[in-house]
Order: C-alpha cells, then structure tokens, then sequence
C-alpha cells in the first residue's frame, strides 16, 4: 500500500472522531470522540509512530491494539479512562521514547512496566500522584531526558541533588523546573 493509501484507510477508520491523521505514520486525537473500536481497527498498523489519544474514550480495552504498533515512539493516553492495572498488563511497544500518561493514577505494578521501557525518553506524569520512591524509579532510567511530574512528592534537597548528578535532565515539578542543581520557580512560588 502506498502512504496515499494508508492515510486514505487512516482516515476511514476515524472518520467522524475529529482525530487528524497527519500522515501513514501519525494519528493525532487530542479531546476527540475516538474510543477503544477505532484504536482496535488499527491494530497491527505496522508504520504508526505517533498516537496521541489524550482526552478521547479510550479505556484498558484498547491496550492490546497499541502494543501492535511495534514502530511507535510517541503514545500519549493521559487523561482517558485507561488504568494502572491496564498499563502494568499491557505490553506497550518497546520503542516507545515519549510517553503522556497525565491524570492516571500510576500504582507500583505500572510504574514498573513504564520503567522498562528502554528507550524512554521523555514521561508526562502531571496529576498522577507519583510517590516518592515512584519518581525515583523514574529517574533511575538511563534513556529518560526529562520529566514532568505537578503533584509527585519530591524534596527539593532530592530534586537539586538527581540534577546535579544528571545536569542535562529536565525535572518539572510543584516547585519548579529543576535542571543542573538549579530551580526556576514558578510566578507566585511559595508566597
């Protein structure tokens, strides 16, 4: 099939869902109806690397689709009704390098499948209530570039100490966007 023909059969599957399919490897669907049946028609979608279905009506169900999709490097699912338990039972490709999972509540299980994946390099965890040894975890990942993580518990004697250790990773936090050792606090900061 030519890319012509992907995006045409893309497209056909997502008609009326608003998603935008920007070519025969990327589906964007942010705040869109797209749900569990459109990702499952996907399914083995050899080329797709892009999928960003955050804030659509996907649910655990869909999980099984995604980890056919072998090329992908960005999923975001924050925001939808999928769980902690879908994640840690799902086998989500492993060429997965950024990775949205804002407003899901991460237990122990999933963080520990999120953690295996190795060439993760960027993780959106805004809302998801990490715990300390949580986040911990999350940096330990060799690949991990950055991380975003409003409302996990990190001291800021721990943030300052992993970015001196890991100077060029980016640590967005409550308290601030960590990087070096350093902190830019945010406007309104602790007043």
């Amino acid at each position: 099939m030519t890319d012509a023909e992907n995006v045409s059969q893309l497209k056909a599957i997502l008609h009326g869902t608003e998603a935008l399919v920007n070519a025969a490897f990327q589906v964007w669907a942010l705040d869109t109806t797209v749900a569990d049946e459109h990702v499952e028609q996907m399914a083995g979608w050899g080329d797709l690397q892009h999928l960003m279905l955050s804030g659509t009506r996907v649910t655990d169900r869909c999980l099984p689709a995604i980890s056919t999709f072998h090329r992908l490097e960005c999923l975001d699912i924050g925001g939808t009704a999928i769980t902690a338990s879908g994640i840690a039972n799902a086998n989500i490709p492993r060429s997965v390098r950024d990775f949205g999972l804002y407003d899901i509540q991460l237990d122990d299980d999933a963080v520990c499948a999120i953690a295996s994946l190795p060439s993760l390099r960027a993780l959106n965890c805004n809302g998801c209530d990490l715990p300390h040894h949580a986040l911990l975890q999350f940096l330990r990942i060799p690949s991990l570039q950055g991380i975003e993580a409003l409302g996990a518990d990190m001291p800021d004697s721990h943030a300052e100490e992993f970015t001196r250790a890991r100077p060029d990773f980016l640590l967005r936090l409550d308290s601030g966007l960590w990087t070096g050792g350093d902190v830019r606090r945010p406007p309104g900061y602790g007043a």
